[in-house]
């Protein structure tokens, strides 16, 4: 009878945690179109109809993620709710079935939920984040006029230090450039400003450049880093990371670059990733409660109030890890604990 009630349960749940899922998702999407009405409707109606498609289309993975904690909860308390109003937690614990090892297998599904979790927020959407930016941005400058907003780009090779004006790292292509070498190998320093650096057949290339140290001046048309005395080793590719924030870089570029940041970040991801898991701890134990088989209404908008407790201490902990004078794994970790044993205990405690 267990694993029949294992099958039953997972099934029922995953059907309705997909439509509770999509659902949701969808709803975040018509409000963030609802934000911005006025200029989607006027790219559905041009020839920018399509990249607003792909916009949406990049966008969904960050409404996915923005829902998916409260979706695991609400899909469990709809699995729950026709076994209370029927009576049928009521004749499980009285065949020595409890709550807490009838719903067993929805723990499962909060675990599969909270590794999606995981990976939405430390691989799908840093990949997208760079994408969506650039889609944005063309949409703004194509239908607003102008060129847009400038979006600046700073960064240092060895001594050299590099400024962009305006820079479309995923194109490889940076406008208004300047390049400074305080100490250069023949001890005069070094000014190179570009009208464009352009990564042009598997190499960069500098456009309408002048090179200047000391008393000498020379313009070039064109040149390469290396003929006007300074060296940029990375390619466009590894360019764009390096100049993405971090919360943009997936997990295993910060563990590569290091650094007290990288693990703040990676701290609040892992963070993130277990609220599907918590809100459900905290949300069905209360829930299933014999006395709230007539007032379910109240029951449902209660338990959803209650699974939003450790989304909030989540986001709570995310300001802290943000400030520079606090310990990260000691807030991760202060954070974790307490609401992992809070949501432990109330499952082993589930009573009809």
């Amino acid at each position: 009878m267990i694993h029949l009630v294992d099958r039953h349960i997972l099934r029922t749940a995953l059907a309705r945690w997909l439509v509770v899922l999509a659902i949701g998702t969808l709803l975040l999407s018509l409000v963030e179109f609802l934000g911005k009405m006025g200029l989607y409707v006027r790219a559905l109606g041009s020839e920018l109809r399509w990249l607003v498609v792909w916009y949406y289309v990049l966008r969904l993975p960050e409404f996915l993620l923005t829902w998916l904690p409260l979706s695991v909860a609400v899909a469990a308390l709809l699995v729950a709710l026709p076994m209370l109003r029927q009576g049928t937690l009521m004749l499980l614990a009285s065949a020595g079935l409890a709550p807490a090892r009838a719903f067993v297998a929805l723990l499962g599904l909060g675990t599969v939920a909270s590794l999606g979790a995981f990976l939405l927020k430390d691989q799908i959407l840093p990949r997208l984040d760079p994408r969506i930016d650039g889609i944005e941005h063309r949409l703004t400058t194509r239908l607003k006029g102008g060129r847009g907003a400038d979006r600046p780009a700073g960064w240092r090779i060895g001594t050299a230090f590099w400024c962009a004006h305006d820079s479309f790292p995923a194109q490889g292509s940076y406008r208004n450039v300047a390049v400074i070498v305080d100490a250069p190998a023949d001890g005069q320093p070094l000014r190179v400003a570009a009208r464009r650096l352009e990564w042009i057949d598997g190499g960069w290339r500098f456009i309408d450049a002048v090179r200047i140290q000391g008393e000498e001046n020379r313009l070039h048309a064109t040149a390469t880093p290396r003929e006007l005395g300074v060296d940029l080793p990375l390619d466009r590719d590894r360019l764009a990371v390096a100049l993405q924030p971090d919360s943009s870089k997936t997990g295993d570029q910060l563990w590569a670059l290091g650094g007290a940041e990288g693990r703040r970040i990676l701290l609040d991801r892992g963070l993130t990733a277990c609220l599907p898991l918590l809100a459900l701890l905290f949300a069905l134990p209360g829930f299933v409660r014999w006395q709230n088989r007539d007032r379910l209404g109240a029951a449902t908008v209660r338990a959803v109030l209650v699974a939003l407790i450790p989304v909030a201490a989540v986001l709570i902990a995310g300001r802290l890890l943000a400030v520079s004078a606090a310990n990260p794994p000691l807030v991760a970790v202060a954070t974790a604990i307490p609401l992992f044993a809070i949501g432990t205990w109330r499952w082993a405690r589930m009573r009809v």
